[in-house]
């Protein structure tokens, strides 16, 4: 499947497997054979709201699998904030961005707090040049991530800031798989580069609308259908299909893929109910 397959906005809840809590998608996606390579490196570790996992100019010492938070991404300035250039949770790993680069780009920061499966980053790259399912993984998260930040450009440039948050919310609760989103308008502001101010603004009109419900901290949607139609056309670009562990499972797993596909408008009824 290509990054640019026709994708329907407002598209079923994408597919998932019965699975234990908290497993991260992308592992979750991999052979038995390839996961037993990593498992007995695999460490479970919890991050704070807003705690720093790598700067900017740094090598990641460690590669992350979100399984219940988000990691942002962002493109520092020289006004001291950052401008997120795409996100990873439960659908994908960071930490992969330029593996064979002695730097990032990017401040790696935990978005939302949760628990993340780690595993030392020399120790997955070996992994992936001696298996080839777990290259494949390494290879379809980091198209992921460009990805990402080729829409992420675009829209900011293009689209309107209540479109923007609409994506942002959409997209969030899609890969968290949480109607209820913990982060505060700050760091929204932050990762969006908008003013606080101006997400206030735009969480109360959404909120007198119908489509959330925020409280201190935390936004919940209550509407997806009302908040999908203030979206822009980036949440259908950056939709499920697209992701790393739908696009891994379709290479590994084709048959139980085809199967969770099949079934992904139950999951959408549910989590709508």
């Amino acid at each position: 499947m290509s990054m640019g397959a026709k994708v329907t906005f407002g598209a079923a809840r994408p597919p998932q497997r019965i699975a234990a809590a908290k497993e991260n998608s992308v592992l979750q996606a991999l052979p038995p054979t390839a996961y037993a390579i990593l498992e007995q490196h695999l460490r479970p570790q919890e991050f704070a709201q807003g705690r720093a996992l790598w700067n900017a100019g740094d090598r990641p010492a460690q590669v992350y699998f979100p399984q219940s938070g988000l990691i942002s991404m962002r493109v520092p300035t020289a006004e001291g904030y950052g401008i997120e250039a795409g996100s990873v949770s439960r659908e994908g790993v960071a930490g992969i961005e330029d593996a064979w680069d002695d730097r990032v780009a990017v401040v790696g920061v935990a978005q939302i707090g949760g628990i993340y499966t780690t595993i030392d980053a020399e120790i997955f790259f070996h992994a992936a040049q001696q298996n080839r399912a777990i290259a494949e993984l390494a290879a379809l998260s980091r198209q992921w991530i460009l990805w990402q930040a080729q829409h992420m450009a675009a829209c900011n440039a293009a689209h309107s800031a209540e479109a923007r948050l609409c994506r942002w919310l959409l997209l969030v609760s899609d890969r968290t798989e949480n109607a209820t989103i913990p982060a505060t308008q700050e760091s929204i502001a932050d990762a969006l580069g908008l003013r606080r101010t101006t997400i206030t603004l735009l969480t109360h009109s959404l909120e007198d609308a119908g489509a959330i419900y925020n409280t201190r901290g935390k936004i919940k949607i209550r509407d997806r259908e009302l908040l999908q139609s203030g979206g822009c056309s980036c949440c259908a670009r950056l939709a499920w299909h697209n992701w790393p562990s739908s696009r891994l499972a379709a290479l590994t797993r084709p048959v139980l893929y085809e199967m969770d596909s099949v079934n992904s408008h139950e999951f959408r009824h549910q989590r709508g109910a």
